[in-house]
């Protein structure tokens, strides 16, 4: 996925990761070895965070063990305050507005990823 890191590590928001959905604004390698950071719209703030990954999931959210494509991770703001918990299981009922989310990012980055190994 190295495709996906940006390739100065800066702050400067990033052409391929805002067309992969407009509320994109930055996204880079994080601090930590499974980390990044995201500037992101998140309801309608501009919303800097650190995302986390690899994290077990939380008890409240119900795993169905008939879908193996999980993702999970957390975000947090400064001072280390937790603002969300991901879980990605991919199958039909997701909410409509993430499923349209997911299918942008995912369509745009799949696209970016080919185009990226043709050039490599």
């Amino acid at each position: 996925m190295g495709w996906f890191l940006p390739r100065d590590g800066g702050m400067e928001p990033e052409p391929e990761k805002r067309a992969t959905h407009p509320e994109h604004w930055v996204v880079r390698p994080g601090d930590g070895s499974k980390t990044m950071t995201v500037l992101e719209t998140l309801g309608e703030k501009p919303t800097l965070f650190s995302l986390v990954f690899g994290v077990e999931r939380a008890e409240f959210v119900e795993d169905d063990p008939n879908f193996t494509a999980k993702m999970t991770s957390r975000g947090y703001i400064e001072g280390g305050i937790q603002i969300m918990e991901l879980y990605h299981q991919f199958e039909e009922h997701v909410v409509e507005c993430h499923r349209q989310h997911l299918l942008a990012e995912f369509s745009n980055w799949s696209k970016q990823a080919y185009e990226a190994s043709m050039v490599a």
